[in-house]
C-alpha cells in the first residue's frame, strides 16, 4: 500500500518521499565528454515517408482535437474531473496524437510571429533547432544543455548556417546562473525538459535573466509524474503496471527502479539514471502552472494531451484507481490523467 498522508501533514505543495530517498546530485562540475550518439545525424532528416506522415497528421489533428473535445470532457468528467478546469484550455487531445512538436510550433508561431533571437533550453544534441528555424525564422538561436552534444552541435550549426541562421550552443547547469553574457531571448522554448527540472524555481529564476522583458516563455513537456507511465518506464512493463510508480512506497519504487529492465545493467555499470542525477520532477500540474506564472507571467495559451492509457486503467481497474486517491490525497483525477501540457506566456516586464 502506498504511504498515506494526513492533510495537516501536506504543504502547499506535495514533498515527494523520493526526494528523500533519491539523493540528486546538486550543482556541480559538468559532464565533459561528449555524449553524442552515433546515430544523431538520422535525427536530423527525416525520411519522406515520416515527413508524409507529419503533413497528414498536421492536416487531420486539429480537426479530430475538435470533434473529439466534448467527449473527452465527459470522459474526464466522469473520472471526477472538476469542469470548471476545462475553461483555461485552449486544446485538448485524446493520446499525443495530435499534440507534436510541430503543431505546438505552428500555433506559438500564429501567436507570436516572426522573432529574432530565441533560447532553446534543454536542447539536446539540437535537432528541434532545426524545426524552430523552420517555423519562427530567427536570425539567431542559442541552445542551452546540461550534457555535452559536441559533434551533434557542430553539424546542427552548419545545417543552421545554411539557412542563414546564426547558433551558438551552450553547456551550463541552469541551476546556477549563466556565467556568460548570452543575448536576451525574444523567446524562450523547450521541448520535454520541465518534467526533468528537480527544482522549477532553481531553473526559472535563472532562466528569466535569459528572456527580455516583454518576451515570451513557451514550453511543451510531458509525460507528468503522476500519469500513467509518468516516471517514462512504468508502462515498459506492460498495461497493468503503468500506474507502479504511484502504488509503490518510495522505498518500494526505489528497488523497484533499480531492477527495470531499463536500468538494471546502467547501474551494474555504475553509471547514474535519470533519479540520480536528478532529472525527474515530483510536481503536480498546478506547480508547474504555479511557478510559471510566478516567473514569467499569465498563461495566454493552454493545451492538455490526456492519456488515453489512463482513461481505459481506470476503468479496468476502478477499485485500484479509487485506492490510489485515497492513498495520496495531495492529488486529484486530473493528475492521474493529465499526461503532457503545453504553454506560451507573454512575459511580465521585471
Amino acid at each position: 500500500m502506498a504511504a498515506q498522508f494526513a492533510p495537516q501533514e501536506l504543504m502547499s505543495y506535495y514533498h515527494h518521499p523520493l526526494l528523500d530517498l533519491a539523493s540528486p546530485v546538486g550543482p556541480g562540475v559538468l559532464p565533459a565528454a561528449d555524449m553524442t550518439p552515433r546515430d544523431f545525424i538520422s535525427r536530423f532528416h527525416r525520411s519522406n515517408g515520416k515527413k508524409l506522415k507529419l503533413g497528414i497528421g498536421n492536416t487531420i489533428y486539429p480537426i479530430k482535437n475538435k470533434i473529439e473535445r466534448r467527449s473527452l470532457e465527459v470522459s474526464m468528467i466522469n473520472a471526477g474531473v472538476s469542469p470548471a478546469s476545462f475553461d483555461r484550455v485552449n486544446l485538448m487531445t485524446k493520446g499525443d496524437r495530435g499534440f507534436g512538436n510541430q503543431l505546438y510550433l505552428k500555433e506559438v508561431a500564429r501567436r507570436v510571429g516572426r522573432v529574432d533571437m530565441v533560447g532553446c533550453f534543454g536542447c539536446g544534441v539540437g535537432d528541434e533547432m532545426l524545426e524552430v528555424a523552420r517555423f519562427l525564422r530567427p536570425r539567431r538561436i542559442v541552445g542551452y544543455e546540461y550534457l555535452n552534444y559536441e559533434q551533434a552541435w557542430t553539424y546542427a550549426t552548419e545545417l543552421l548556417a545554411q539557412q542563414g541562421i546564426e547558433a551558438q550552443f551552450l553547456q551550463c547547469d541552469l541551476r546556477n546562473p549563466v556565467s556568460m553574457p548570452v543575448e536576451r531571448a525574444d523567446i524562450l522554448l523547450s521541448f520535454a525538459v520541465l518534467e526533468h527540472l528537480h527544482s522549477l524555481d532553481d531553473t526559472f529564476k535563472n532562466l528569466r535573466p535569459l528572456l527580455k522583458n516583454d518576451g515570451w516563455f513557451s514550453a511543451i513537456w510531458g509525460p507528468l509524474w503522476y500519469t500513467f507511465s509518468g516516471d517514462h518506464i512504468a508502462g515498459e512493463l506492460g498495461f497493468e503496471h503503468g500506474y507502479d510508480h504511484v502504488v509503490l512506497t518510495a522505498s518500494e519504487y526505489i528497488h523497484w527502479y533499480s531492477v527495470h529492465p531499463r536500468n538494471a545493467d546502467a547501474i551494474r555499470r555504475g553509471e547514474g539514471t535519470w533519479l540520480d542525477m536528478g532529472l525527474i520532477s515530483f510536481a503536480q500540474y498546478a506547480e508547474y502552472i504555479d511557478k510559471i506564472e510566478q516567473h514569467f507571467g499569465a498563461v495566454g495559451w493552454l493545451a492538455w494531451a490526456i492519456s488515453s492509457e489512463g482513461l481505459v486503467w481506470r476503468v479496468a481497474h476502478r477499485k485500484k484507481w479509487e485506492r490510489m486517491l485515497l492513498d495520496n490525497p495531495h492529488i486529484g483525477p486530473l493528475d492521474l490523467l493529465l499526461k503532457s501540457v503545453a504553454i506560451l506566456v507573454r512575459s511580465s516586464a521585471e
